[in-house]
């Protein structure tokens, strides 16, 4: 900032020294009427501000809306086709996930049930039953 300052200050200094060296500098300017002995650095500060005030115009709209060129479709089709990869990718990815927790889950409950069987004793055996068989027909071993 200070310097922006001091070179303002000298700006403006030396376009004093200027203006004072060149008042007694006259020439005649001719626009549609012809002024006589009018001061060159008048003359110099009067163009400059022309010419500023007719490029102004131009500087204004610069920032106007322009309309796109193919380069720039091309380039928003392609950002929007890498945004629509990078969705899919993070979409597989958040289902890999959840599966993977599922499948989690299944492992915890499987281990889970395996625990609590090991910790009960062997199931009671029902009674076993007569594996005697009576034949009505005794002809067979007599």
């Amino acid at each position: 900032m200070p310097l922006k300052l001091i070179g303002s200050l000298i700006v403006a200094a030396i376009a004093a020294l200027f203006t004072g060296y060149n008042l007694d500098n006259k020439c005649d300017v001719w626009i549609f009427h012809t002024f006589e002995q009018v001061p060159v650095a008048l003359t110099i500060i009067v163009s400059l501000m022309a010419g500023v005030l007719i490029t102004l115009p131009f500087t204004m709209g610069k920032n106007a809306p322009r309309k796109p060129t193919e380069k720039d479709m091309a380039l928003l089709r392609k950002a929007q086709r890498k945004e629509a990869r990078q969705k899919l990718k993070e979409e597989k990815k958040a289902a890999k996930e959840a599966r993977q927790a599922e499948k989690a889950a299944q492992d915890a409950q499987k281990k889970a049930e395996k625990e609590k069987a090991s910790e009960e004793p062997f199931p009671a055996v029902p009674p076993a039953q007569s594996t005697t068989v009576e034949y009505k027909d005794s002809t067979l071993g007599d």
